[in-house]
């Protein structure tokens, strides 16, 4: 028995797309390692696999009453759902639920040791609020809110950052507000390390914030 490349062709597509769908739903919640120590082909090729093992039940059934001769288009949304929205979705809730950490709280739980999901520091950190201190390499010192409307980035060759708010110390040590300021972006090759300070702490450090903004 030989298989034509048709078939080739095809048997790959069933086998890469919903892995490539799982794994997009996932990379939206978790940033994905580098790809030169996960091949995507590989990485792919395994959530297909978990997918079609959930759904093989199914799958072995409808092919047995040959399901897509009496009901075509049925078994058409039945592809794409198995296929596409399926793996999606998957993905997407596994994505979420490792982004909370529920599994590694069920982890610590059990006495269960294993590696990090969230590939780097600066991308597990930089997904929590905080008050920022960020040193330049050229010695200049920048006082900011990273909050819901800052962004860092997840790209591991551009680590820059855009801090919502910025603040200057006064002599008393307070933080205050740089007026009409509507935030700044610094590039990551400029940062030489960042501190930061928890937001219920600000009380400490500040004046005329609000912290509900």
């Amino acid at each position: 028995m030989t298989i034509s490349n048709f078939e080739m062709a095809l048997y790959t597509i069933l086998l890469v797309i919903p892995g490539f769908s799982m794994s997009f739903a996932y990379g939206i919640f978790v940033p994905q390692r580098d790809k030169v120590y996960q091949p995507a082909f590989l990485r792919f090729l395994f959530f297909s696999c978990v997918n079609f093992v959930i759904w093989w039940p199914l799958i072995y059934r409808l092919t047995k009453e040959t399901y897509w001769i009496d009901h075509p288009y049925r078994w058409s949304f039945v592809i794409i759902a198995i296929l596409i929205i399926s793996p999606f979705v998957i993905g997407g809730v596994i994505g979420f639920a490792t982004r909370k950490e529920w599994f590694r709280k069920i982890q610590a739980k059990l006495k269960i040791d294993t590696i990090h999901p969230i590939p780097t520091a600066w991308d597990y950190i930089m997904d929590k609020p905080s008050w920022l201190i960020v040193t330049l390499k050229d010695g200049g010192v920048i006082y900011g809110r990273y909050s819901a409307n800052s962004f860092a980035s997840s790209v591991p060759t551009e680590k820059d950052i855009f801090i919502e708010k910025i603040y200057v110390p006064s002599e008393s040590g307070e933080w205050v507000p740089v007026e009409r300021s509507a935030g700044m972006w610094i590039p990551g090759d400029q940062i030489a390390h960042i501190e930061f300070v928890q937001l219920d702490e600000i009380k400490h450090y500040s004046k005329g914030v609000n912290q509900n903004e």
